[in-house]
């Protein structure tokens, strides 16, 4: 064990991560490329509307054979995790039964929400296999990412003590991310502005209300609880922001779709608020 934590790796009694610099670098800005040339390929424009309708998560229906795709795609990908990652030795929490059961049963709810509010029921009806290879390959690109790069948790902690890797590293990853979401983000608001002033008021006015929310939470209870913020959730709530038949939201949400199931196949759907640990 002393060997392991000389070299810089990340262990738990589930495997262990080993640092991987250039492979980290590597991974992650290959994984940005596809959603830079979507957006030189065609910029978003407040002059062109991108949606039939102004509120197109209720104005298309779901179609049989688009759920069928959509929740196959969640079910392989989970069980495929679930037999890949042990094998391999990386990171991964074991489960029961009724752990498994919680888990599909939530990501069942959560992928009815993808459909309506993310509106994935159109896109798999443009063009369902680029997308489905879009989500696949995010998803185990972002696993590969965890693993090899250094990762801090974001989670308070009473005595302000880290629980992962350098702090440098852990605030470089969270900048570099924080930046490509206000790019997207940006895009998204252009976005919406080209559909008039009533949508664009319900899109911004949802997000913004979204993070309010989760400001006042950490704000009230974040000395009195232990608060983890799992990457399942955060790319839940951008994956149904990206809701726009562009290339940069497509790209955008099977970025986003991605990184929400390799939170869910391999941490389950932790949950956010827990005790503090005892002095």
């Amino acid at each position: 064990m002393a060997e392991t934590e000389e070299s810089g790796s990340d262990c738990t009694e589930s495997g262990c991560s080993t640092w991987n610099a250039p492979q980290c670098v590597i991974l992650a800005v290959s994984s940005f490329i596809p959603i830079a040339l979507s957006y030189f390929r065609q910029r978003p424009s407040k002059k062109k509307v991108y949606l039939d309708v102004n509120y197109p998560h209720l104005g298309f229906p779901i179609t049989s054979t688009s759920a069928i795709i959509w929740y196959s795609l969640l079910l392989i990908v989970y069980f495929a995790i679930q037999i890949i990652w042990p094998r391999l030795g990386l990171i991964y929490h074991e489960r029961g039964l009724e752990s498994h059961l919680e888990t599909l049963m939530q990501l069942v709810v959560r992928g009815l929400c993808l459909m309506i509010v993310g509106n994935v029921q159109d896109r798999l009806k443009r063009n369902p296999i680029k997308f489905v290879l879009q989500i696949i390959g995010y998803t185990f690109v972002f696993g590969a990412i965890y693993e090899s790069c250094p990762r801090k948790s974001l989670a308070t902690r009473s005595d302000g003590d880290p629980k992962n890797s350098s702090i440098a590293a852990a605030v470089a990853g969270w900048a570099a991310g924080v930046m490509v979401a206000i790019f997207a983000l940006y895009n998204h608001v252009v976005l919406a502005r080209s559909q008039g002033t009533r949508y664009f008021r319900f899109y911004v006015g949802a997000l913004l209300a979204t993070l309010f929310a989760h400001c006042m939470l950490f704000a009230l209870f974040s000395s009195a609880v232990e608060i983890h913020i799992h990457h399942y959730h955060w790319s839940f709530i951008l994956s149904c922001a990206c809701c726009f038949p562009h290339p940069l939201s497509q790209w955008c949400q099977a970025m986003c779709i991605g990184i929400f199931l390799h939170g869910v196949a391999v941490f389950e759907f932790d949950p956010m608020f827990s005790k503090l640990p005892d002095e």
